[in-house]
């Protein structure tokens, strides 16, 4: 019974004009700003260097923590946080990712 009425319902509202919703694709764009900019180049050449030294074998973690206190020490009147994000937009352009 309960069927029937959903089934009454669905025409019902589809008579008064009702359309089911279509999904919608979002195109996702990362507006990097300007002080994270003049880092990433840094950043990349960083991890590459860790890639080929003597951080082979240890985890994504550890090489993603040296790169971050390196850049502390070396910026340390830019936030932390903006450092971080520098850091994941680097990893995520390496791996390829589509959304940067």
């Amino acid at each position: 019974m309960k069927s029937k009425l959903l089934i009454l319902f669905v025409w019902l509202a589809k008579v008064c004009g009702w359309h089911e919703p279509k999904p919608q694709k979002y195109e996702i764009k990362l507006d990097i700003p300007d002080d994270i900019k003049t880092i990433l180049h840094i950043i990349k050449t960083y991890i590459e260097d860790m890639d080929l030294s003597s951080a082979e074998g240890t985890s994504g973690e550890y090489k993603r923590h040296v790169v971050y206190s390196r850049l502390i020490k070396e910026y340390p009147a830019m936030r932390h946080s903006r450092i971080a994000l520098a850091i994941e937009i680097v990893i995520a352009r390496i791996k390829g990712e589509k959304w940067l």
